[in-house]
């Protein structure tokens, strides 16, 4: 009997497969089709597993926000960030350097230095620059500890200056601040000459935070140590900051950012599947919601591969 159990459930994994890649059918057929550049998210994806029900390459991908016609930008690459009016969008490739590269595909180049390990691309609201992560180590009492700075770059990758220690740095709006996290439990600001440090709030753990389009508003994922994690947005202008109602299916956020209007709030969620005794991936949601919680659905389901935890990016 147990032989038959077996099958059972290796068939229903089978007909959730069947039917993600019924939903998506141009994910693999369409990968290298062309479209549009308004209106696109990015995501990375992985090397598919041999059970896999797509036959997606690795890499950076684009597609409409409801998940379809994806594309590959870049292959062998995650992180990925659009530029204002979407034309333009960077990345981490090979989890070492940034490159930037149109939305077509062309004018791929490297804008970090050679031989720093560079991420956490982010752009300016003009396009004309990127402000980006290096991290290095440095030994302290015999041990290895790790160091992490933001430098800013112009788009054809010179201009390099450091701006300061921290790390996942956000540009605002109207180009006036850099927000970023610094020594790892509060987030701080800084304009783009270098003046004007402070920190913002001294009492959470913020992953990359994420300006809307106008004002001063931040969301970011707060990771506190032995907690669950919360989506947390940061007015600047007030100081307030408030939480984000839980996503009802009891799963966290992977990735958040804001959708063009600048009115909700996107984020990816993993949809989980049985596999035998263990559980795994079967699907990556793509979720919107009102900052109040409210509003909330589903706009589309991406396959197993996509990393949902390695950035999301909407294209305004």
């Amino acid at each position: 009997m147990r032989p038959a159990r077996t099958t059972v459930t290796w068939m229903a994994v089978l007909a959730v497969a069947a039917a993600i890649v019924a939903d998506h059918s141009a994910w693999a057929a369409g990968a290298t089709g062309r479209s549009a550049i308004t209106d696109r998210i990015a995501y990375s994806t992985d090397a598919p597993t041999p059970d896999s029900p797509s036959a997606a390459t690795a890499g950076v991908y684009s597609s409409t926000p409801a998940g379809k016609h994806p594309r590959l930008i870049a292959p062998d690459a995650t992180s990925p960030a659009w530029a204002s009016g979407g034309r333009w969008l960077a990345y981490v490739r090979g989890y070492a350097e940034i490159w930037r590269v149109r939305a077509d595909g062309t004018g791929k180049q490297r804008v970090s230095r050679r031989g720093w390990i560079a991420s956490q691309p982010a752009w300016s609201p003009d396009g004309k620059r990127l402000a980006y992560v290096r991290t290095w180590e440095i030994m302290v009492g015999g041990y290895p500890e790790q160091r992490s700075a933001i430098y800013l770059v112009r788009r054809d990758g010179t201009g390099t200056r450091r701006l300061h220690s921290g790390w996942g740095p956000a540009w605002s709006p109207d180009g006036r601040v850099i927000a970023f996290t610094y020594q790892g439990s509060s987030l701080a600001a800084i304009r783009p000459d270098g003046r004007h440090f402070r920190q913002l709030r001294e009492d959470v753990a913020p992953g990359q935070a994420q300006f809307g389009p106008v004002g001063r508003r931040l969301v970011f994922i707060d990771v506190p140590i032995g907690g669950a994690s919360v989506v947390r947005i940061l007015d600047m202008r007030t100081g307030r900051l408030r939480a984000v109602p839980k996503d009802p299916s009891g799963e966290q956020p992977q990735s958040v950012t804001w959708t063009p209007d600048g009115r909700r709030l996107a984020y990816f969620r993993n949809r989980w599947i049985s596999v035998g005794d263990t559980r795994r991936v079967g699907a990556v949601e793509l979720c919107v919601v009102r900052p109040d919680g409210s509003g909330r659905r589903r706009l589309a389901t991406l396959p197993s591969e996509v990393m949902s935890w390695e950035g999301l990016s909407w294209s305004r």
